[in-house]
């Protein structure tokens, strides 16, 4: 079983939506307007960071990823990241793979990384978890890198949420992600999916969850 961090923070908002989501794949993902455009916009933002490329359209927060392109270090865009169960390094595909994620962009100074991660949609609920994780598997992936300055770059606000990570600090850190990973794990042996009730249930796709309710007009 491989994780990201999107896969444990769709289980704990849910165990019965990601279970019938991401492992019984009833509800396959629909593209829409919002997730075409993402995705337009992330190829831009590394094309133009990694190969120098032009902007061929015009969207909110350019200027931010212009700014990146310029700054001063060694970049990777679309860095692959996994970590084995024994917390060391293996690439991105291997069966082996217990916590992988990319990152949308890696920065190299010296022993200080800065990552990024670009996000087309608004800023209202920001989780820095997934800068802390980004850190924690640059860290097993590069032991010469000390601290990663993470930001996660609301482009249409403008907005950057920030979190630095040393890696003095990983090991506690290791041990609350681990905690984590347990707790699916759980839930694959048991075969116990409970649902959670909240006020996205009007929005979930399993509608024949007893909590699912219609969405208000």
């Amino acid at each position: 079983m491989t994780l990201s961090y999107s896969a444990i923070k769709d289980f704990e908002g849910c165990p019965r939506r990601y279970h019938e989501v991401k492992i019984l794949k009833k509800y396959p993902r629909q593209e829409t307007d919002a997730t075409i455009w993402g995705t337009k916009v992330h190829l831009a933002a590394e094309e133009h960071v990694r190969d120098g490329k032009q902007f061929e359209f015009e969207f909110p927060g350019q200027d931010i990823v212009a700014t990146l392109a310029n700054l001063k270090g060694k970049k990777y865009c679309e860095m692959e990241m996994a970590v084995d169960d024994k917390l060391s390094p293996v690439e991105f595909d291997d069966p082996a793979a217990m916590l992988r994620g990319i990152a949308d962009l890696v920065i190299i100074q010296g022993d200080k990384a800065r990552c990024a991660d670009y996000k087309t949609g608004n800023s209202k609920y920001p989780d820095v978890a997934q800068l802390e994780l980004m850190a924690l598997l640059l860290f097993a992936r590069m032991p010469e890198i000390k601290r990663s300055h993470g930001a996660l770059i609301f482009l249409k606000d403008g907005k950057l949420v920030q979190k630095i990570t040393k890696r003095e600090d990983a090991g506690n850190l290791w041990v609350n992600w681990l905690g984590k990973v347990q707790r699916v794990e759980a839930a694959h042996e048991t075969g116990v999916w409970n649902p959670k009730p909240s006020a996205l249930c009007p929005w979930c796709p399993v509608t024949n969850c007893e909590h699912w309710r219609p969405r208000r007009k």
